[in-house]
């Protein structure tokens, strides 16, 4: 099976003092042993280079930038990354839309939604 990595797990596994650090490297090492393809995409790439150098103080690694790029060139060298095409997104929003509309008529009656959104909210 293929197996998209979340930059979540990216995160656990650049940072030996989280919690979860050991639960995303043996569910790692688990997948790999059962012999599952992991990829990446491009995005969580992304995501986790701005974790990554964010500080700490506001939920981050606090990393260097270099130090980012290292341990993206490690995630690059065991997980497969994924080709990034104009086609995802709008496939992406295309699904999403779909699973949407499912959920809310199952949840909300029509205009339902108003009542539901936060007080304040201007765009709602």
């Amino acid at each position: 099976m293929a197996i998209l990595v979340d930059t979540s797990v990216l995160g656990r596994l650049a940072n030996r003092a989280d919690v979860a650090h050991w639960v995303a490297r043996n569910a790692i090492a688990e997948l790999h042993r059962r012999g599952e393809t992991l990829h990446l995409a491009p995005q969580n790439l992304v995501e986790f280079r701005n974790f990554a150098t964010r500080p700490v103080k506001v939920n981050g690694l606090g990393l260097t930038a270099s130090a980012a790029d290292g341990l993206g060139k490690s995630f690059e060298a065991a997980f497969s990354l994924l080709a990034e095409t104009p086609d995802i997104y709008p496939a992406w929003k295309s699904f999403l839309s779909g699973r949407l509309a499912s959920s809310v008529s199952k949840f909300m009656t029509p205009g339902s939604w108003r009542s539901a959104t936060p007080t304040g909210c201007r765009t709602c």
